[in-house]
C-alpha cells in the first residue's frame, strides 16, 4: 500500500495481467465511471513534459483548479505577445492567483504585484 493512500494498494504483475482497456468496458462498467472525460475530439493542445523549479509550481498551484491554462498563457503571452495571433487577448494571460501572489511575493518574486 502506499504511504499517502492506505485504500489504495499498488498494483501487482497479477493485478497488470487481468487489466483490460476501457473500450472493453460494458456499458454498466462504463456507468460506474460517469467522470471520465474521454478522449478529445479535436485535440487543439499538445501534451508537453518540462520541467519548472518548485518554487514557481508553488505559486501556480496557489491559483487553484487551471494552473496548466495559466502555464499555457503565460508562454503564449512571452512568444507571441500581449494578443493571439486572432486579434484578441490570449487565454489565460491574466494571473488570477489570490493566496499566489501572496506567496510569491512573500519569496521574492518582484513581479508579482499586489491587487
Amino acid at each position: 500500500m502506499s504511504a499517502k493512500d492506505s485504500t489504495n494498494r499498488e498494483w501487482t504483475s497479477a493485478d497488470f495481467a487481468k487489466a483490460k482497456p476501457a473500450a472493453s468496458m460494458t456499458a454498466a462498467e462504463k456507468a460506474a465511471f460517469p467522470n471520465t472525460r474521454g478522449a478529445q475530439k479535436t485535440p487543439t493542445k499538445v501534451p508537453v513534459s518540462i520541467r519548472i523549479d518548485p518554487d514557481v509550481l508553488a505559486v501556480l498551484k496557489a491559483g487553484g483548479d487551471g494552473w496548466q491554462s495559466r502555464v499555457n498563457g503565460i508562454l503564449r503571452q512571452a512568444v507571441l505577445g500581449p494578443r493571439s495571433p486572432s486579434g484578441s487577448p490570449a487565454e489565460g494571460m491574466t494571473i488570477k492567483i489570490k493566496a499566489g501572489r501572496a506567496l510569491g511575493r512573500e519569496r521574492g518574486f518582484s513581479h508579482v504585484k499586489a491587487r
